[in-house]
C-alpha cells in the first residue's frame, strides 16, 4: 500500500509538468497549421488524452473484467465535468463561446442520453459496440473536414507567432503525451493497489479509483490550458475526451467482450453522467457572446461529483 501511495504522488506531479508541456505544443500546432483552438482542442488533446481510458479499457476487455472496463470510461465522463470542469472553475472562470455552444454540445448531449437507451437492457453487445465506433468513425471524419475548412471562422485567439521551432514542437507534442500516459498510468496503479488493499469491488474501481486516475491527463491540460487563457482549448479536451469515451472506448470494449451489467450502472451512474452533462450544458448558455463558468458553477458541478464519489464509497 505504501509503494501504490507513493507511485501516486510521483505520477501526480509528473502528469502536472507534462500536461503544461502539452498545452504549450498544442497551441504552437495550432498556430502553426492555422488551425483553431477548438479543432486541436477536441481532436488532438480531447483523443490525446483519452488513451489512458481507452488503453485501460482494452486491457481490462481482454483480461475479462469488463466491469473496470466500462466503469473507466462512464465514470471518465462523470470526472471529466464534475471534477476537471468544477474545480478549473473554482480556480479561474472559464469563458465559453459561442462556438462550442452551436456546435458541439448538441452532439455531446445526444450521444450523452443516447446511452440511456442503448443500456436500458443493461448488455452491450458486440453490435452495439460496432454502431458505436461506426458513429465516432462518422463523427471524426466530419468533424476534420468542416472544423478545418472553418478554422479560420473559428473562435479563440491564440498567439500570432509560434514559440519555437515546429520539429521542436512535435518532438514536445510526443513526450509530453507520452509522459502523460506514463504518469497517468503510474497514478493508476498506485491508486488500484490502495483500492484493493481496502477490498473495494470491481465496479467501483473502474468508476471512481480508475476513472479518476484515467481523467486526471485531461484535468492537468485543462487547467494549464485555462491558465494560458486557452478557454477553446480547454473545453474542447473535455468535450472531445467524453465524446471519444462513450464511442470509441465502449465501442472497443464491446467488441472485445460482451458486457453485461449491474442495474446501478444505468439507474445511479448513467444517471450522474446525464446530470452533469445537463448542468454543463445549462451553465453554458447565455444569450448572447456566450457565458462564464464561475466558481458558483464551478462549485456545484464539483459538488455533485463530490456527493457521488461519497455514495459510492459508503454502499460499498
Amino acid at each position: 500500500m505504501l509503494t501504490g501511495i507513493i507511485a501516486m504522488a510521483v505520477g501526480g506531479l509528473l502528469l502536472y509538468w507534462s500536461a503544461q508541456r502539452f498545452v504549450v505544443a498544442s497551441v504552437n500546432i495550432a498556430i502553426f497549421f492555422k488551425w483553431s483552438p477548438l479543432f486541436v482542442g477536441i481532436i488532438i488533446m480531447g483523443f490525446a488524452t483519452s488513451a489512458p481510458e481507452l488503453l485501460t479499457s482494452i486491457i481490462a476487455a481482454i483480461e475479462h473484467v469488463p466491469g473496470i472496463a466500462i466503469g473507466n470510461a462512464y465514470g471518465s465522463n462523470i470526472a471529466n465535468i464534475g471534477l476537471c470542469i468544477g474545480l478549473t472553475a473554482l480556480f479561474k472562470p472559464i469563458k465559453v463561446s459561442r462556438n462550442i455552444i452551436k456546435q458541439e454540445f448538441p452532439f455531446l448531449v445526444l450521444i450523452t442520453f443516447a446511452t440511456v437507451l442503448l443500456l436500458f437492457n443493461f448488455k452491450l453487445t458486440r453490435i452495439d459496440g460496432t454502431l458505436l465506433l461506426f458513429i465516432f468513425i462518422i463523427f471524426f471524419c466530419t468533424k476534420i473536414f468542416f472544423m478545418r475548412k472553418e478554422s479560420t471562422k473559428q473562435g479563440g485567439n491564440p498567439p500570432t507567432k509560434i514559440s519555437q521551432p515546429l520539429s521542436t514542437t512535435l518532438l514536445w507534442l510526443v513526450t509530453s503525451f507520452a509522459l502523460l500516459l506514463v504518469s497517468a498510468q503510474a497514478l493508476v496503479w498506485g491508486a488500484e493497489n490502495v483500492a484493493l488493499a481496502l477490498h473495494i469491488n470491481e465496479l467501483t474501481i473502474g468508476l471512481t479509483v480508475v476513472a479518476i486516475g484515467t481523467s486526471l491527463p485531461e484535468c492537468a491540460a485543462t487547467m494549464s490550458a485555462i491558465k494560458q487563457q486557452q478557454s477553446e482549448l480547454a473545453l474542447g479536451n473535455i468535450i472531445g475526451s467524453n465524446i471519444f469515451n462513450t464511442l470509441a472506448a465502449v465501442g472497443l470494449t464491446s467488441v472485445i467482450t460482451p458486457v453485461v451489467l449491474p442495474s446501478a450502472i444505468l439507474y445511479r451512474d448513467i444517471m450522474v453522467m446525464c446530470l452533469l452533462t445537463l448542468l454543463f450544458v445549462v451553465f453554458c448558455y447565455k444569450a448572447k457572446g456566450g457565458a462564464v463558468i464561475g466558481r458558483t458553477k464551478g462549485a456545484a458541478l464539483l459538488i455533485v461529483y463530490v456527493s457521488y464519489i461519497i455514495y459510492m464509497l459508503i454502499t460499498l
